[in-house]
């Protein structure tokens, strides 16, 4: 088995190339190569972007207990006032 190694002349990748069965063996990305100060740029991005979500979560939960403690007060309220709740009608009652 003879091997070559060339570049695919479409997207650059590296192409294994079986000369004797005359097909592919293997068509490999391209190496390149990395910078790490991209990735540590892009990995504080990243927590940035996570602290930001976490407490937007925070904040919205909190607010979320006041709006459900206000509804609950309102209904509560409302309730009270209406005092004559009426007799339940069920279903089977009607028929």
């Amino acid at each position: 088995m003879r091997t070559q190694n060339i570049v695919c002349p479409a997207c650059g990748e590296q192409i294994e190339w079986d000369a004797d069965a005359r097909k592919v063996v293997s068509h490999g990305k391209k190496q390149k190569s990395i910078d790490l100060t991209d990735a540590v740029k892009s990995l504080k991005a990243q927590e940035a972007g996570r602290l930001e979500m976490f407490q937007r979560a925070k904040e919205e939960e909190r607010t979320k207990s006041e709006r459900l403690d206000k509804l609950f007060s309102k209904e509560e309220k409302r309730v009270r006032e209406e005092k004559d709740f009426g007799k339940y009608i069920r279903d089977v009652d009607l028929d």
